[in-house]
């Protein structure tokens, strides 16, 4: 719920073992939350990648109400993306 702190899971699958952005964008397409991750470390690791999410963003403050877009990137290209729906 907005206001109040939760945890979301992002699961992806890489075909192979790489560099990892996830960020994380609002309502407004502004970028609200990202993250690296290591090649060969969860989230960077080839296959099964599941990731975590506080519902904060970058300046630690709880999201609003809303449609939130995750993107995974690699080299700077998005490879993945999904939605993550917040509401009271």
């Amino acid at each position: 719920q907005a206001g109040e702190e939760v945890k979301v899971t992002m699961v992806y699958n890489l075909t192979t073992a790489a560099d990892i952005d996830l960020h994380i964008y609002g309502p407004e397409g502004r970028l609200v939350w990202g993250r690296r991750y290591s090649r060969g470390t969860m989230g960077g690791q080839a296959g099964y990648n599941a990731v975590s999410w506080s519902g904060r963003d970058l300046s630690g403050k709880v999201v609003g109400n809303g449609l939130y877009v995750f993107k995974v990137i690699r080299g700077g290209r998005a490879i993945g993306q999904g939605v993550i729906v917040v509401l009271d």
